[in-house]
């Protein structure tokens, strides 16, 4: 642990106050209401596109799942935080894994696998080249 310190105290040191806004800008956009938001929204935009065929259970469950594996795996490691001396933002539960790492980057994978996927009724014939 005192390695893990002393990287912390390092990086600390090196990233300039102008990074937190924007540091904060990401833990804002991955918290769990604003993930839950984008999801649905793509799940609403899929089916419009789709003549209003349902289209959010997987991607709602996979979110939920997700969820809950990550909340689980926080509570179970159950990493504690670095000294406050180098916190440069309020923080709430575990430090590992990140609420808004794991459940961003998942939240914004789902919604472009949902809104970048071929519509139905949409297929591709592969056609093999002779010679």
């Amino acid at each position: 642990m005192q390695t893990e310190l002393l990287i912390l105290e390092w990086v600390h040191e090196r990233v300039p106050r102008s990074a937190v806004p924007f540091a904060r800008v990401v833990t804002a956009l991955g918290e769990t209401p604003v993930v839950w938001a984008l999801v649905g929204t793509s799940c609403l935009v899929r089916a419009v596109r789709s003549g209003g065929r349902a289209h959010w259970a997987g991607p709602l469950s996979t979110l939920a799942a997700a969820t809950a594996l990550r909340r689980g795996t926080a509570e179970l490691i159950a990493r504690p935080r670095p000294p406050e001396r180098l916190w440069r933002a309020p923080w709430s539960g575990p430090s590992f894994p990140s609420r808004h790492t794991a459940l961003g980057t998942l939240g914004v994978a789902l919604a472009a696998a949902d809104l970048l996927s071929r519509p139905a009724g949409v297929t591709c014939r592969w056609q093999r080249r002779s010679g």
